[in-house]
């Protein structure tokens, strides 16, 4: 449904099948809400998703989108100690992500290694 676009009928399975606790779909009405895929952009509900699919079940998908959307934050802090638990945490699921055994996310190699060289 997603791949033909037809994002009404995709997001109504998905939203189904996270209420029923399945890791994929959790992860996909997160990013339906963080692109606005259908219905309007809400980035603050698509990080919780994405954090519940990585953290709950170990998706290294979400472990990376959750990751990407907390840069947004890391630039908007102004408290150094703040940034810092930001970087913290933006590193850790990136790292996680990228050593996933069940599924490694390669865009986040290019992240980390962004981060790490700069």
């Amino acid at each position: 449904m997603h791949r033909k676009m037809e994002y009404k009928s995709a997001w109504e399975c998905f939203k189904q099948n996270a209420e029923l606790n399945d890791p994929f779909a959790t992860y996909w009405v997160g990013y339906y809400l963080y692109y606005g895929h259908y219905g309007e952009k809400d980035q603050i509900m698509a990080r919780k998703y994405f954090k519940e699919a990585a953290d709950d079940y170990n998706f290294s998908d979400a472990q990376c989108k959750y990751a990407v959307s907390l840069l947004g934050g890391l630039c908007k802090e102004t408290d150094v100690a703040a940034k810092d638990k930001f970087y913290d945490k933006i590193i850790r699921y990136f790292e996680l992500a990228a050593n996933n055994p069940k599924y490694r996310y390669l865009d986040v190699m290019y992240y980390l290694g962004d981060i790490y060289a700069n």
